[in-house]
């Protein structure tokens, strides 16, 4: 009876740290968002004469 407690134990905090490790890619991801964002608000299109100059 312990052993197979130990074991789910086990499998519970393997499950918690796969579930740690997912919210700490969101977050990651949510901030590589974030910051594409702000570069793209960044990016200003200018017409010059007849030229378009991105401008970063």
């Amino acid at each position: 009876m312990e052993t197979m407690l130990n074991k789910i134990l086990e499998k519970l905090t393997s499950m918690e740290k796969t579930q740690n490790s997912m919210i700490d890619e969101i977050i990651s991801l949510k901030e590589t968002q974030t910051s594409m964002d702000e570069k793209v608000s960044r990016i200003e299109l200018k017409v010059d004469k007849n030229t378009l100059i991105l401008e970063y």
